[in-house]
């Protein structure tokens, strides 16, 4: 049996287990409803285009002269151009480093009751319950609420997204639980995208990982959701060189950028007619 058959085969003997009777499961699916019919509300009335950016990439900060990640560099230019790609559109932006953010780890509570994964999940529940704040709080209120757009950046490691980037992934199981469980839409199509960098191949693995994540969080896609480079092979021994090869490929990368924002923006302002 094929692992998207197994997944699917667990998740209805989960959901099938569920009481969909009970007073407690009935309060959490109105709350939630209550909730996506203002999120969608919010996004029917606003006149901007709010982004959020998720910074995926690891440095050393304790490095004197720390390194800058490409990705990071290639989001900032996205998130510039987006600014000026359209004069009739306000466009607010708002960034998570998710280095930056000290979060736990999933803890699977899934399995041990399935109210407890929730948005907010049980971890931000039990830290809320010792006075600690969880900083992935902010970031899952900007991704069902505030954003209509939010863009991914991540370097190519080994193959795949960096750590950090699955490590979050994990813990947004509490968005997808709430459609899959209670049948309610958080979400409402918002659209993603991505940033992919490397010094090695794998860019086209790592955007359809990513898109299948995204979509089962009911995020959609524009045309071309993505700008993605990679450095070619010789240089995996001189990293070195890779911002000066970036710099001679800065009009690709551009083309890719405009691409990308012209058709989210294009899809946004149709959705709003």
């Amino acid at each position: 049996m094929s692992g998207s058959k197994r997944r699917a085969n667990n998740l209805f003997i989960i959901v099938s287990m569920i009481n969909k009777t009970s007073p407690q499961y009935i309060t959490q699916q109105k709350f939630l409803q209550n909730q996506s019919n203002l999120f969608k509300k919010h996004s029917d009335e606003r006149t901007t285009i709010n982004i959020v950016a998720i910074w995926c990439s690891s440095t050393n900060p304790d490095d004197e002269h720390r390194r800058i990640p490409s990705s990071h560099k290639i989001m900032n230019q996205v998130l510039e151009q987006a600014k000026i790609i359209n004069p009739k559109i306000e466009v607010l932006t708002r960034t998570h480093i998710l280095e930056d953010l000290s979060f736990d780890h999933c803890e699977g509570n899934y399995s041990i009751q399935w109210h407890y994964c929730t948005r907010p999940c049980r971890v931000s529940q039990r830290k809320t319950e010792k006075w600690i704040a969880d900083p992935l709080i902010q970031l899952y209120d900007d991704l069902v609420d505030r954003c209509d757009i939010v863009i991914v950046a991540t370097p190519i490691r080994w193959g795949n997204a960096s750590s950090l980037y699955y490590k979050l992934v994990e813990r947004l199981n509490c968005i997808e639980n709430q459609k899959e469980v209670y049948g309610v839409d958080l979400v409402h199509n918002k659209l993603m995208g991505m940033v992919i960098m490397g010094a090695q191949d794998g860019a086209q693995h790592v955007m359809g990982q990513m898109m299948s994540v995204w979509s089962e969080l009911w995020f959609a896609f524009a045309k071309s959701p993505y700008v993605a480079y990679t450095a070619w092979w010789l240089l995996n021994d001189r990293i070195d060189l890779i911002p000066s090869q970036l710099e001679r490929d800065q009009e690709l990368i551009d083309e890719m950028i405009m691409e990308m924002l012209a058709n989210q923006f294009e899809t946004i302002v149709h959705r709003r007619k």
